[in-house]
């Protein structure tokens, strides 16, 4: 076994690990905060406390929102966003030409990484 498949093979298996551990934590704290209803949410065990939090998300129907306040505050409270898949639609369909925001183009470069999976038919004929 040479080292890419070594390494190949562990990474595989810690990817593996990693869902099995995610999974096991989502059960044990669904386990857990049906035990906690047994003590109203919350147990105290001397210094350690274990309780349930109840996160709750806040969302705006905006369409409502925008009828409420009228038009002049719904422009303070809003902004113009650019949208970068209408942009690439625009360099695509040739609206924009890609030599006109040449100098806005900024290219930073990421951390690498490794993708596996099965070799294509074509792939192996190139070789």
């Amino acid at each position: 076994m040479n080292k890419i498949q070594k390494l190949s093979g562990e990474l595989r298996q810690a990817r593996m690990d990693k869902k099995f551990a995610d999974k096991r934590i989502k059960e044990l704290q669904a386990d857990l905060v049906e035990a906690l209803k047994e003590f109203d949410d919350e147990y105290v065990d001397g210094d350690n406390r274990t309780y349930v939090v109840r996160p709750k998300r806040v969302s705006y129907k905006w369409d409502l929102v925008q009828k409420k306040v009228g038009p002049l505050r719904w422009k303070k409270i809003c902004k113009l966003v650019p949208d970068e898949e209408l942009l690439n639609v625009a360099l695509t369909n040739g609206t924009i030409k890609p030599s006109f925001l040449k100098d806005c183009i900024e290219e930073t470069e990421t951390s690498p990484y490794v993708k596996e999976g099965k070799v294509r038919q074509d792939e192996e004929e190139l070789d």
